[in-house]
């Protein structure tokens, strides 16, 4: 809390259960900090697979996990789905007389 009254500057204490992403967001963890804090994230948004959508969600506000983040990390996993699909899709299709891959 010292931290927070006396060197933070403009920032405001969000209450405990945010006080990470706040940090994250004004760029004030060291590279480190930073490292260690999207990790731990990391591995809490992937716990998640499988669950509901409102499940997700609920996890992730109590992990405190930004928004910014979530989005990026939901794209990848977006895209490794389509890459996935791709490639089973063009498995399945029977080779063609001239198609160098059949």
């Amino acid at each position: 809390m010292a931290w927070w009254e006396f060197d933070a500057g403009d920032l405001e204490h969000p209450g405990r259960d945010r006080e990470q992403s706040t940090l994250w967001r004004a760029g004030v963890l060291s590279e480190s900090e930073r490292a260690e804090v999207e990790a731990e994230w990391r591995r809490e948004f992937d716990v998640t697979r499988g669950k509901s959508a409102r499940e997700r969600r609920e996890h992730y506000e109590f992990h405190d996990i930004p928004d910014e983040l979530i989005e990026r990390w939901q794209g990848t996993r977006k895209r490794r789905r389509r890459q996935a699909a791709a490639l089973v899709e063009e498995a399945a299709r029977p080779a063609q007389p001239g198609n160098p891959s059949g």
